[in-house]
């Protein structure tokens, strides 16, 4: 069936990572792209409907409006294709920032780098799958693909490296490292593509957890979501024993794109939501991973020349009034609730020495979230910043 998928989202001349229109078919299917407005969008909207399976939503006064299925196989076909080697990869890049986003064919709206963040998870899960392409493998008796699961532990060790990014000379830092990958050892993840949620959630039922994992998908927040902007689902337990809905868990991540550091209170504050058993009963918060992919700060943590990435092992804290940090939302406990146990992982920065699965695509990766900052000279976005700023309170004033 992969091979019927891969025919429909390329056609029968398979995948070509210089054309404009298959890598936006391949990368659509996966990390959800929106195209802009203009006559070279409009070409590749008809094209991607007429060939490659985008679905045709609308023409509102000649414009086209375009969206791409959630269809597991065509993920799957997708990121078959675009891992075929590191040069395909690569390639397939390229020419989704120089033929399409830096174009403005295609948008990468969202000021906080939530295209960089989607691309990097999925980029890690890809890489994490052991001897396959992409999250597939082939099956050595049948030689067809098939997805794999693969250990929380070994996704987040591809995204941040054997360390996690973490210094050596802590010894809270080295025990709550060896603690966590211990634990996210017997979690699994099993996600191919990512989906954008229409509306922002407060808590999350055991159902939509049940069919993200058996579709492969993890969930983009929508823009006004309170908290965290998206979360991967996982499955705490053995995989080779009857398979409990009740097991599953969320891994959130928050990406932000300011050049100062994220205060402390807003990493003690980052949480998953409450779970919604399916057969009724109270909501309940297992143990989970949240992810801070602070991507424009370039500050270390303690001494100047400390490391980018710290981890702590606490329950979450409800902010206070005034505290840096998103709205309070209905997925923080209340009377006679438990915040679930919960690491925290503070990553600064977006290049290759703070996620290692970026070597070989720095550039790449680099010029896409410099897009997502106030100025695209990095030197000057602080500056920047404070303008926008300034801006914003002589308007609101």
């Amino acid at each position: 069936m992969w091979g019927v998928a891969s025919k429909k989202l390329f056609s029968d001349e398979g995948f070509r990572p210089d054309q404009e229109d298959h890598v936006f078919a391949a990368f659509a299917v996966r990390v959800g792209l929106e195209i802009g407005v203009g006559e070279a969008s409009e070409r590749l909207a008809k094209e991607a409907v007429r060939s490659h399976m985008r679905i045709l939503e609308a023409v509102v006064d000649s414009m086209v409006i375009t969206t791409s299925p959630p269809e597991p196989m065509l993920a799957i076909a997708a990121a078959m294709a675009m891992n075929h080697s590191e040069e395909t990869y690569k390639t397939a890049l390229g020419t989704l920032l120089d033929k399409l986003i830096l174009k403005g064919i295609v948008l990468d709206r969202g000021l906080l780098g939530e295209l960089s963040s989607r691309l990097l998870l999925l980029r890690a899960r890809d890489k994490a799958t052991p001897g396959g392409k992409g999250c597939v493998n082939l099956d050595p008796v049948r030689r067809q693909p098939k997805v794999q699961a693969i250990q929380l532990s070994k996704f987040l060790e591809t995204l941040l490296g054997d360390a996690l990014g973490l210094p050596d000379d802590s010894d809270e830092q080295c025990n709550n490292r060896d603690k966590l990958l211990q634990e996210a050892s017997s979690v699994w993840v099993n996600f191919t593509h990512i989906y954008q949620l229409p509306l922002s959630i407060g808590e999350v039922t055991e159902s939509m957890l049940l069919n993200a994992w058996s579709t492969g998908a993890a969930f983009q927040c929508a823009h006004n979501q309170p908290v965290i902007d998206g979360f991967i689902v996982g499955y705490r337990g053995s995989l080779d024993k009857p398979f409990r809905s009740s097991h599953l868990i969320t891994v959130p991540w928050q990406s932000k794109a300011k050049s100062t550091a994220a205060a402390s209170a807003l990493a003690r504050s980052l949480t998953a939501p409450f779970i919604v058993p399916q057969n009724g009963g109270s909501r309940h918060k297992p143990w989970h991973v949240v992810i801070l992919m602070d991507l424009a700060a370039s500050s270390a943590f303690g001494k100047a020349t400390g490391p980018h990435c710290d981890l702590t092992c606490a329950k979450a804290v409800r902010p206070k009034r005034g505290e840096e940090g998103r709205e309070v939302w209905k997925s923080y406990a209340e009377v006679n609730e438990s915040e679930g146990e919960r690491y925290c992982l503070n990553i600064r920065g977006h290049r290759a020495y703070n996620y290692p699965v970026l070597v070989g695509l720095e550039k790449q990766f680099d010029t896409l979230f410099m897009r997502a900052l106030s100025c695209p000279a990095s030197e000057f976005v602080p500056y920047a910043e404070k303008m926008a700023e300034a801006r914003n309170c002589m308007i609101l004033d």
